[in-house]
């Protein structure tokens, strides 16, 4: 049977160091010009900077039993004894990845995963969005 932990990161936005010599994150304020040092979301291609950041982190262990997506991370495992085995919080804590201690879930059977419903015997897509697309197409 398998077992799902389901991690959440907390503070995704800033966690990609900006190089120190780019001046393309500049902003102008009243009291004058300021610039990011961490990178935000609100620019372009932030989101695949963090997530090349976290497959070369967790690489060893991506589709092994990791599975990354933005600030979701997914681990599976066949049985308790490798569930134990197969945990990455080392990595994301070496790496100064806090996760989100309100949102994660561990030990668990069935699970919503970037909408999908993952279980021990089949992957679906969630059943609300299908219906949703049927009524839609019906217009």
């Amino acid at each position: 049977m398998w077992i799902f932990k389901k991690l959440y990161l907390k503070l995704v936005c800033y966690r990609v160091r900006i190089n120190k010599w780019d001046t393309n994150t500049t902003f102008r304020t009243q009291k004058g010009l300021y610039k990011y040092l961490l990178m935000p979301f609100i620019l372009r291609n932030a989101l695949t900077s963090f997530m090349l950041l976290l497959n070369d982190h967790l690489q060893s262990y991506i589709d092994d039993f990791i599975m990354v997506y933005l600030d979701d991370i997914l681990i599976y495992s066949y049985n308790f004894g490798k569930q134990k085995e197969h945990c990455a919080l080392d990595i994301l804590q070496w790496h100064q990845l806090n996760l989100n201690s309100k949102k994660y879930a561990f030990r668990i059977s069935t699970l919503l995963y970037v909408r999908f419903e993952v279980g021990t015997e089949e992957i679906k897509s969630q059943k609300l969005k299908l219906k949703s697309l049927r009524i839609g197409s019906d217009l």
